[in-house]
């Protein structure tokens, strides 16, 4: 009987002990697995977090790069693309404020903001929204519209403020529950900021350029006073300049040195005396070394000024030949930088063009004449085919 007992209880203690056994297995696989999603979400969090960072070293050098691009619009496309990645955002857009009329206006959409249908939105329409809020109070907003919206969805809107004034503003869409958070709101906000001093260094440069463009074209009018017949050929010369460069498929970096190069070709005579210049009669052999020196000279004042260094090697060989037979050195076909290939075309057409003491002005059809007969001589023939082109559009658009 004592045999029996003690069997039925050591089978009790066996079936409790595998009972105890088998939920702390499962338990410790429950915890296994718990673990391992903690892990995974971790995981997932620190790849987002990489991401993230690849990003953003990878943003703002491109901002720095696209806003060199002729089409300046380029940045905007570029931060809003970087943007929505850094957040993951199903819609971004960017809208730019107007301050005449006080209304924004889309100018690049991505993703859900795609299907927009209102593209301007006033400042006093509603000041609820997201996009008018963030403009009118220059700070971020983050507004989540699940009772608005079939869909749990969360906006995020960030004002661009550059120098002080409110240039524009971005706003992301996320739909699902996992809505935009104010760390990523703060994330964003950064890299906003970032963008804000690059355009402001960018626009700060531009003025700049332009300042001392401007100051250069009153320069080289003051030089061209000391000639009546050359007055107004200076500032022709620059439109023309672009012009063909354009035709030439040129960088806008090209473009702004030529300017400049078509603006002071001719600096380096003011260092050559009036009864040379205004001679009614023919140039002396010693005359005419001396205005050839002119290149030369334009070339020793421009060269040291860090601006205006790469214009220096467009004036110093802008009486260069395309066959070697010019000056100062002689340099044929494509040993003339091709600055000074161009500038040298513009400065025939402006001599042929401008009354001169001892003839009167060539009309532009034999200028033009005059132009093509130098082709592969005086003149690269690639350059005289889009000064050619050139020249048209301008017709076109005088008449």
């Amino acid at each position: 009987m004592f045999s029996n007992t003690l069997i039925i209880f050591l089978l009790f203690l066996i079936i409790v002990m595998a009972f105890i056994f088998w939920a702390g297995a499962k338990n410790a696989h429950r915890r296994e697995q718990a673990y391992k999603s903690a892990l995974e979400i971790n995981q997932k969090k620190l790849d987002l977090q990489t991401s993230r960072i690849h990003i953003l070293s990878r943003a703002l050098p491109n901002l720095q790069s696209a806003m060199g691009e002729i089409h300046e619009n380029n940045w905007q496309t570029i931060a809003l693309d970087e943007s929505r990645a850094l957040l993951w955002a199903d819609g971004a857009s960017y809208w730019c404020l107007h301050e005449s009329s006080q209304e924004l206006e889309l100018t690049v959409a991505r993703g859900l903001d795609t299907s927009i249908k209102e593209i301007r939105v006033r400042l006093d329409f509603n000041e609820a929204d997201a996009l008018v809020k963030a403009a009118k109070t220059r700070v971020p907003v983050l507004l989540t519209d699940n009772e608005i919206v079939s869909e749990p969805q969360s906006t995020l809107a960030v004002p661009l403020v550059v120098s002080a004034r409110v240039m524009g503003v971005f706003r992301f869409i996320r739909k699902g529950d996992s809505a935009l958070n104010p760390r990523e709101l703060d994330l964003i906000a950064m890299f906003i900021r970032q963008l804000a001093l690059v355009v402001e260094n960018h626009e700060m440069a531009s003025n700049r350029e332009k300042f001392y463009l401007e100051l250069v074209q009153t320069l080289a009018e003051i030089l061209d006073s000391r000639d009546a017949s050359t007055i107004g050929q200076t500032k022709k010369a620059r439109h023309l300049a672009r012009l063909v460069a354009q035709e030439l498929n040129m960088p806008e970096q090209f473009i702004y040195y030529l300017e400049f190069a078509a603006l002071l070709h001719d600096v380096g005579k003011i260092a050559i005396d009036d009864s040379v210049l205004k001679k009614p009669g023919k140039l002396t052999p010693e005359e005419f070394e001396a205005i050839k020196k002119h290149p030369e000279i334009g070339y020793k004042i421009l060269a040291p000024v860090t601006m205006l260094a790469p214009v220096a090697p467009m004036v110093l060989y802008h009486q260069e030949w395309f066959n070697g037979k010019g000056y100062p050195e002689g340099l044929s076909g494509e040993e003339i930088p091709l600055g000074a290939r161009i500038v040298a075309i513009l400065d025939a057409w402006g001599a042929m063009t401008s009354v001169r003491p001892w003839r009167p002005p060539l009309s532009n059809e034999d200028a033009l004449n005059e132009i093509r007969k130098g082709s592969g001589t005086q003149f690269d023939p690639r350059v005289v085919e889009a000064f050619v082109l050139a020249l048209e559009k301008t017709r076109d658009v005088t008449g």
